[in-house]
């Protein structure tokens, strides 16, 4: 498993590696509002695109051949065009940002999709080849269009064109050489309405979940920048950026692998024993200690960072011991997932919203007492993610006995 994982991650981690390095090339040729401009609409579109998908992406790793697997994509890829043209056209009411985010939302959900199908036949070294390229691709377009008159147009065209060609051309390759040629392409809107009603796991609770761990997890960040004000909320921001890099390119990367084999496994057959989705003692162990140590070196973080970064050098290592909670919740919300238990994991995150709202509301704490006490949320969260797939796990397994 740890090779699969390094496959994935080696990719993630290079196309975020020339992500950044390129950065420093656009950043001198666009305009800090180009950039700004792009956040938003790649913020709008992220989200817009766990509603094109609603979420039956997650179903294609599941199949039991490479034939349903095949004919599940097909169908989640027809839902991605029709929600995407479907919005279309109110987007173009809602101003630039958002026609371009949905503009941007199919082709995410289509990457999306059959990167699922990848998933599905474990091509991990692929899926990490894939994500290097679709960075080169994009980053390349987005320095080609800045010295073309589309590059000089409205704000951050180049950029967005870049990601729009970047994200185009990828979910086409992945499409050609994956799963069929166009000719094949079948447009079948009444069995993907069937597929969303009957998956309704994946459809309704899934997406309403990930929609609401979305929001759970940026509230902070408006949060902090409503009650503290924007010097403080920027610390908090910076401190989030640094610690969840790593956190989100090592879960991401670990969630492919194991609902992969999560989905061959889950639920077990009749007669065979239930699946390992803990990481162990030792894991555990060297995750939370590591994050705990980073308590020792507020000084280095402003070494680096620079003194004017006080503050994030003290929220910083309480980000990082709730990446460590995250990151060993993660078997368990992908094990979750395969055994279709969304609609509890939806109350689990929209109690965490709750509270997170509570916080800021009912106390008068400072910044830091504040972001300890979202810690202890988050900790309790990871701990009811985990119970949720141990009763779940035990109770696919009891209907599967012999």
């Amino acid at each position: 498993m740890f090779g699969h994982v390094r496959k994935v991650l080696l990719g993630n981690a290079t196309a975020q590696g020339l992500q950044f390095v390129a950065t420093m090339v656009l950043s001198r040729i666009y305009t800090p509002a180009d950039f700004a401009f792009v956040a938003e609409v790649q913020s709008i579109a992220t989200a817009v695109a766990v509603v094109v998908t609603l979420q039956l992406h997650l179903v294609i790793p599941l199949a039991k051949s490479d034939e349903e697997a095949r004919a599940t994509t097909e169908l989640v890829q027809t839902l991605c065009i029709a929600v995407g043209l479907l919005g279309l056209v109110p987007a173009l009411f809602l101003g630039s940002a958002a026609a371009y985010a949905v503009l941007l939302a199919p082709l995410l959900g289509l990457a999306n999709t059959y990167n699922s199908f990848l998933v599905f036949k474990g091509s991990f070294g692929r899926l990490g080849a894939f994500y290097i390229v679709r960075a080169a691709v994009i980053v390349s377009v987005q320095i080609a269009l800045a010295q073309l008159p589309i590059g000089q147009l409205s704000q951050g065209a180049g950029l967005l064109w870049g990601v729009i060609a970047g994200e185009s051309l990828s979910a086409l390759y992945l499409r050609l050489s994956q799963v069929g040629p166009l000719r094949v392409v079948r447009f079948e809107l009444r069995r993907a309405l069937a597929l969303a009603k009957e998956r309704s796991a994946f459809s309704v609770y899934g997406t309403l979940q990930e929609l609401v761990a979305v929001s759970a997890f940026y509230a902070p960040l408006l949060l902090f920048n409503g009650k503290f004000g924007d010097d403080i909320g920027g610390q908090y921001a910076m401190a989030n950026r640094l610690a969840w890099a790593p956190v989100g390119l090592l879960a991401g990367s670990l969630a492919q692998v194991l609902y992969h084999r999560f989905g061959k496994s889950i639920p077990p057959a009749k007669g065979e024993p239930l699946p390992r989705i803990g990481s162990g003692p030792a894991i555990a162990t060297a995750v939370l200690l590591g994050s705990a140590l980073t308590f020792l070196l507020p000084d280095l973080f402003l070494i680096v960072l620079g003194p004017q970064w006080t503050l994030t050098s003290q929220l910083l290592p309480l980000q990082l011991v709730w990446g460590g909670f995250f990151l060993l919740a993660t078997p368990y919300r992908v094990a979750s997932r395969a055994l279709q238990l969304q609609r509890f994991q939806l109350g689990i995150d929209l109690g965490m919203l709750a509270a997170f709202g509570l916080v800021f509301w009912l106390t008068e704490l400072s910044a830091l007492h504040t972001m300890g006490i979202l810690v202890a949320v988050a900790l309790l969260q990871n701990l009811a993610q985990a119970a949720t797939a141990h009763v779940g796990l035990r109770r696919a397994a009891s209907r599967s006995a012999p």
